[in-house]
């Protein structure tokens, strides 16, 4: 019976053992599982380029239809579970407000990138300007950026022929641009129920052209944009022109890239932006390179002091900006689970003794 007595303790005990490194496993295991920072799931675009603006004016009295895509989160097979809430982030592509599309590879990348990671990420398209026919040209329209138009208000072609005036019809796209992206953006609002998004945890992002919108729809007067807060902005290579003021302490947390050496939106703009958030006290994360106005390649395959990418680093931002750990479902290893084990053990050790 001794003898027994001894296989009987050692058997509990090694079972008592197993359970415990099993537990810690699993504990570590989860620990690693960084949902909305890692990523852990898969990325499926669920809507692809479907109207979300069908009349957006021109001039001469024409409309264009503006489209979108939508990226989701997908779970993957042995993956972690995907919370039920999640944040969203709406992408503006760049191009000078000339050429670009929600469709560049940039775009299209950093969409997945985040999707992959938890975000619910929807790209879009605005107005333009084309230069093969000034008729294809957004219609004149209030907007962050002051516009001189012509002496005659009926005199836009001329106006839009004009290169010395280029500028002027640059501020006008941008203006265009920025009431397309808020429209947009008021309808994701709305729509965030529905599909499975924190209103309060929606990021905004944008390239060049789509980070000058971007910023400006994010620290402009709600009257004339979105009827929400962002809950964070991303620009890469943008700028206020001037607007910093616009900034104020209790607006979204900054992050931004921008090249030393850019000559396109100069890096002078930054360094105002950068003296802007400082002053007001507004949270704010900045990233430099010298690579000019070089958008994607810094930003996934730059590294940080840390040895993150540019990319990765901003997920941390975002993470800890929006409390995103707030939506996580990743069950703690509570005094609960211990309990359950080891009255497991007690019950198989109990039928062994038993048996002896």
């Amino acid at each position: 019976m001794m003898r027994q007595a001894y296989f009987y303790r050692m058997g509990r005990n090694h079972f008592l053992l197993g359970c415990s490194i099993a537990l810690f496993c699993v504990s570590d295991g989860r620990a690693q599982d960084r949902i909305f920072i890692d990523p852990l799931f898969g990325s499926d675009q669920v809507v692809v380029n479907d109207v979300y603006r069908p009349d957006a004016p021109r001039v001469g009295g024409t409309t264009s239809e503006l489209h979108y895509d939508l990226y989701r989160p997908a779970q993957l097979s042995g993956g972690p579970i995907l919370p039920e809430t999640l944040p969203g982030m709406l992408l503006v592509h760049g191009g000078g407000f000339v050429q670009g599309s929600k469709t560049n590879s940039g775009i299209v990348q950093m969409a997945e990138f985040f999707s992959e990671r938890g975000y619910v990420v929807a790209a879009i398209n605005y107005r333009m300007i084309n230069s093969g026919n000034p008729l294809l040209d957004p219609a004149v329209e209030s907007g962050p950026f002051p516009v001189n138009p012509p002496l005659d208000p009926g005199d836009y072609s001329n106006w839009a022929n004009n290169p010395f005036n280029y500028g002027a019809r640059i501020a006008n796209a941008a203006n265009a641009a920025h009431n397309d992206t808020s429209i947009f953006a008021n309808q994701f609002f709305l729509d965030s129920p529905e599909l499975g998004v924190d209103v309060d945890r929606i990021a905004l992002a944008g390239s060049s052209a789509g980070a000058i919108i971007s910023l400006m729809a994010g620290y402009g007067d709600h009257a004339n944009g979105p009827q929400y807060d962002f809950g964070t902005i991303i620009s890469l290579a943008g700028a206020l022109y001037g607007l910093e003021d616009l900034v104020e302490a209790d607006d979204p947390a900054l992050w931004f890239q921008h090249g030393t050496n850019d000559t396109t939106v100069p890096y002078s703009n930054a360094e105002a932006l950068l003296q802007r958030a400082i002053e007001v006290g507004l949270t704010h994360s900045l990233h430099t390179h010298e690579s000019g106005h070089s958008i994607w390649e810094p930003y996934f395959n730059f590294q940080t002091a840390d040895g993150l990418t540019f990319a990765e680093d901003s997920t941390l931002f975002l993470y800890d900006q929006m409390d995103l750990s707030e939506l996580t479902v990743i069950p703690e290893p509570v005094a609960a689970g211990w309990v359950g084990l080891l009255v497991l053990g007690h019950l198989a050790c109990r039928r062994r003794r038993k048996q002896i």
